[in-house]
């Protein structure tokens, strides 16, 4: 059986969360659907991201210049991303983000506790 989740086309890549579907369109632009709470709603508006990355309730989007969105459950990555650009890449457990910037500093949001603790402890 067939089934249209999404209407529309141009998607290059699906990721998605334990609850939740965001797509990245060749534009850079991102579509969510799924619930609400945890990332199918929210999502950044306009182009030039390039990647999604997710944890079980929570995307992160990195844009061309470096710069993050998130959204989704704010106790999972959904809110607190760094501001500012120049970030390369991110990386995720299921329940917190880390990203590494162009100068080799990581900064790290998302769950402090159990999985994600290693995150945010000091060196």
């Amino acid at each position: 059986m067939h089934v249209e989740l999404y209407e529309g086309s141009g998607f290059t890549a699906i990721y998605s969360t334990g609850y939740a579907f965001a797509a990245l369109k060749a534009d850079g632009s991102i579509s969510a659907w799924g619930d609400s709470r945890y990332g199918g709603s929210g999502a950044p508006a306009g182009s030039g991201f390039t990647a999604i990355y997710s944890t079980e309730q929570a995307f992160a989007a990195l844009k061309e210049d470096g710069s993050i969105s998130a959204w989704g459950d704010s106790s999972r990555g959904g809110s607190g991303a760094p501001t500012g650009s120049g970030f390369t890449a991110i990386y995720s457990t299921n329940t917190a983000f880390a990203a590494l910037k162009a100068d080799g500093s990581i900064s790290g949001w998302g769950d402090s506790s159990n999985t994600a603790r290693i995150l945010f402890s000091e060196r």
